[in-house]
């Protein structure tokens, strides 16, 4: 019928109050003949597209200034220089910088284990205790989290008691970190029997 298109266009435009380049982008995207709705719905995909592409760039942008904000930092402290190679910029890693990076890999090494551990219950209660120096707090707090996740229960600060299987992993990151010989583990076999286990 004569008018088709005027008519969705004029609909269009009075419900949603849209950019004309939009709106004729729409139109040719949906094809001659197409309704009112397939027109809308193309023009909000088109409008969520621009909208994810926007915040795209936002977030591509906020990247990119964290990033020089960065190595403008390392610079100004000592650890990067600034080199022309060739009339293209590079960067190269400084005496300070690579004694930085060797004591952050040191500290990467020696950092304590996530407290999760694959939860195994037992049929026999398990006592831990433990008795670590002042200087290790850190070591000591994680192995408090470590018990409390695997579902041992404080009796005393360095004392925890509970019907689970201690897990290897855990015995073993014990080991790699020297904090075996701080720590006490019992298994109870039968009432009144204790089996050192650790």
């Amino acid at each position: 019928m004569k008018g088709d298109i005027t008519l969705k266009i004029l609909r269009a435009v009075k419900e949603m109050s849209i950019e004309g380049i939009e709106l004729c982008e729409a139109i040719i995207i949906a094809g001659y003949g197409a309704s009112d709705f397939r027109i809308r719905r193309i023009q909000e995909e088109m409008r969520d597209e621009r909208l994810r592409n926007t915040e795209k760039v936002r977030r591509e942008k906020q990247y990119l200034r964290n990033y020089q904000k960065l190595v403008s930092k390392l610079k100004t402290q000592g650890l990067l220089k600034a080199e022309d190679r060739e009339g293209r910029g590079f960067f190269s890693i400084t005496a300070k910088g690579s004694s930085k990076l060797a004591g952050l890999e040191s500290l990467c090494n020696t950092r304590l284990p996530g407290a999760s551990y694959n939860l195994s219950p037992s049929e026999r209660s398990v006592i831990v205790s433990f008795d670590i120096p002042e200087k290790q707090k850190s070591s000591r707090d994680w192995i408090r989290e470590v018990l409390k996740r695997l579902g041992l229960k404080m009796v005393h600060k360095s004392v925890w008691i509970g019907k689970v299987k201690i897990p290897k992993q855990f015995l073993d990151d014990l080991a790699k970190r020297s904090l075996l010989k701080y720590i006490e583990i019992f298994a109870v076999e039968k009432a009144g029997t204790l089996k050192h286990i650790a």
